[in-house]
């Protein structure tokens, strides 16, 4: 009788542990899943976040920069030919200027005139810095008031139009929007200027004029 009884108990004391055993393994199971779906859930939450910031820093970056920086002239388009009159030999006066959307953080404004078709390369025919930032026209044969003149590459603090030995060059009107005003004393060459500005540029923006030999 004692002898069933105690097999009896064994043999439940077993099948319950076995029982346990299985919800264990179970529970664990569960746990593991659970456990590699917050896992796989957070790294897509953080793969999404980092997707969203990215989208709101290049939209925030586009927000900020807005219309980009113009320059352009009422006397001739983007890569059409300069009047005589701004030509060295007919004139030597310098042209209008229409200055639009210059970024707010900007200090001052500069501009290089250069010829990249010279026979020597590039050749500076007007040199100007620290033009105030609300500047929005330039007239002709004027320069900005407190605007500071450089050397240009016929050895004048002033504008001299183009004279191409032959064919037809292109004139670069490059004005630059900076983050400082330049401590430049007047006189400085292209490469000087140049070196001066280059951490400091905003934005950029460029007109190309041509003029002809003759």
């Amino acid at each position: 009788m004692n002898h069933r009884y105690y097999a009896n108990y064994e043999y439940r004391y077993k099948r319950l542990v076995f029982h346990v055993l299985i919800q264990a393994i179970g529970l664990f199971s569960f746990l593991v899943v659970l456990v590699i779906s917050l896992t796989a859930i957070t790294k897509s939450h953080t793969v999404f976040y980092a997707q969203h910031q990215s989208r709101y820093k290049n939209h925030q970056a586009r927000h900020q920069k807005g219309t980009p920086m113009q320059i352009s002239s009422p006397a001739f388009s983007n890569n059409q030919k300069l009047p005589k009159e701004y030509g060295l030999r007919h004139g030597n006066i310098s042209p209008p200027f229409d200055i639009g959307e210059v970024p707010q953080g900007a200090k001052s404004l500069a501009l290089i005139t250069v010829d990249p078709d010279a026979p020597s390369g590039d050749f500076a025919h007007w040199l100007l810095w620290n033009i105030p930032p609300k500047t929005s026209f330039i007239d002709e044969n004027e320069a900005p008031k407190d605007a500071v003149h450089g050397t240009n590459d016929f050895g004048n603090t002033k504008w001299d139009g183009p004279a191409p030995p032959n064919g037809t060059h292109h004139y670069h009107f490059k004005l630059y929007a900076l983050n400082t005003m330049l401590e430049l004393s007047a006189g400085c060459n292209r490469q000087e200027v140049e070196v001066a500005i280059k951490p400091h540029v905003l934005v950029s923006a460029e007109l190309v004029g041509t003029y002809s030999a003759g």
